[in-house]
C-alpha cells in the first residue's frame, strides 16, 4: 500500500509540475530553460522511481 501511495503522490506532483510549466511557458520569449530543464530532470527521475516501485 505504501508504494502505491508514494507512487501516486509522486505522479501527481510530476503531472502538476509539467502542466504548470506548460501553462506558464511563453513560446514567444526565451528564458524558460530553467523551468523546462527542471521538468525534464524531475519527470525522468520520478518516472524511474515509480517504475522501480511497481517492480517491487
Amino acid at each position: 500500500q505504501r508504494h502505491i501511495g508514494e507512487s501516486w503522490a509522486e505522479y501527481r506532483a510530476m503531472r502538476a509540475y509539467i502542466y504548470d510549466t506548460a501553462r506558464n511557458t511563453d513560446l514567444e520569449k526565451s528564458g524558460n530553460r530553467l523551468d523546462t530543464d527542471g521538468v525534464k530532470l524531475y519527470g525522468t527521475t520520478a518516472a524511474k522511481n515509480i517504475a522501480d516501485r511497481a517492480i517491487q
